[in-house]
């Protein structure tokens, strides 16, 4: 099961297709190209994954806490080099 953060990040090319995109995702569709960016709760520290990734049964049977959806590797490096010094001091 995925949820989503209410202050979800998203790619400035994505920011239009927010709510198309979160409803395919809720759905299962294959959302192929993107990255997912979600809390690790037994880390409790943010991770990324491709998001065909989200496909494998082991995430399907996980609740999945979307903190962004990005479109390049490089989106997401910046989110959590940002997340790792705002938030965990690091």
């Amino acid at each position: 099961m995925i949820e989503f953060d209410p202050a979800l990040f998203l790619s400035p090319a994505l920011k239009k297709e927010r709510f198309s995109l979160c409803e395919r995702f809720i759905k299962g569709d294959k959302v192929k190209g993107l990255y997912v960016i979600y809390m690790n709760m037994d880390t409790g520290k943010p991770e990324a994954m491709k998001s065909e990734e989200l496909d494998k049964k082991y995430y399907r049977e996980k609740m999945i806490h979307v903190t962004g959806i990005a479109d390049g590797r490089e989106s997401v490096e910046r989110y959590l080099a940002y997340a790792a010094m705002e938030y965990y001091g690091l």
